[in-house]
């Protein structure tokens, strides 16, 4: 995946992401895919639990559930916070 985010502020255990919705993101309806989002949000939170491991050592996202409350649109800004 191209990286797509840029980071606005990181501290230990947590990050501040925003990213702007590519064509290649958009469903049938012209609307982000959910899994577009599920993406983005898993790469925060991967950012953000590697303050708690050791150097070298990955981390693995456990469980993810996404509750979306409206649809982003092509070349709208998003942004993404995640703490620990």
């Amino acid at each position: 995946m191209r990286k797509v985010l840029k980071e606005l502020d990181a501290k230990k255990g947590f990050v501040e992401y925003k990213f702007t919705i590519p064509q290649s993101a958009l469903n049938e309806t012209n609307t982000a895919h959910g899994g577009y989002h599920a993406a983005m949000l898993d790469e925060g939170m991967g950012y953000a639990a590697r303050a708690f491991v050791a150097q070298g050592d990955t981390v693995k996202t456990a469980d993810l559930q996404i509750n979306c409350l409206a649809p982003a649109h092509l070349g709208e800004e998003a942004r993404l916070k995640v703490q620990v």
